[in-house]
């Protein structure tokens, strides 16, 4: 398991001043990005109403404390829960990447997927992590401009190593399917933005 100084609580802590290198760069990318098409404050609740509602459903389940306990890849757990949210995560993530909204449906279809082909379930301890990874590994995937490592990791105040480490593990463990079919695009946009 992580300590609790490796998981992502230092997003809430982080101080957007200490990145202005970050902001340029952001400002330089987005004139080539597809930015969201839609109100980002709406996509961001929609997001996060999404991914809270997994977790709230997971709890649910009878076997939830067994398949806890049966998740095989700690790298993606945090000791404690964040301090941040996963709505002000979300926020914050669309604020500096400018990552477009294909790319952000395109994450949610990596997480489910990662989900279902390793028998994983979205906790407060694990859903930051893996929204983080699914979302780098989709954006790498689909768009022509994105961001290093090292810029995710500075903005969401998680060491470069641990980043490194959950993406690889995070591909491996969906053995390196990125292809996503538009039918299925269309289908999980069409269910996250139901939440708006």
């Amino acid at each position: 398991m992580l300590s609790e100084e490796d998981t992502l609580d230092t997003l809430g802590d982080s101080n957007e001043e200490s990145i202005p290198t970050l902001k340029k760069n952001n400002e330089q990318i987005a004139k080539f990005t597809n930015l969201v098409e839609i109100d980002s404050n709406q996509f961001s609740i929609s997001i996060s109403l999404y991914l809270m509602n997994l977790i709230y459903i997971n709890t649910l389940k009878t076997d939830y404390n067994v398949k806890i306990k049966k998740q095989k890849n700690e790298v993606f757990t945090s000791k404690f829960p964040p301090k941040i949210s996963i709505g002000d995560f979300v926020k914050k993530i669309i604020k500096f990447t400018k990552t477009s909204e294909s790319t952000f449906i395109l994450a949610l279809i990596y997480l489910d997927r990662f989900c279902k082909l390793n028998d994983y379930i979205l906790t407060d301890y694990n859903t930051h992590r893996l929204f983080l990874t699914s979302l780098l590994i989709a954006k790498k995937y689909n768009e022509d401009n994105f961001y290093s490592n090292l810029f995710f990791s500075k903005v969401c105040g998680i060491k470069l190593k641990d980043l490194n480490i959950m993406e690889y593990n995070f591909l491996v463990d969906i053995s390196f399917n990125l292809y996503v079919k538009n039918s299925i695009t269309t289908k999980f946009r069409k269910k996250v933005l139901s939440n708006i």
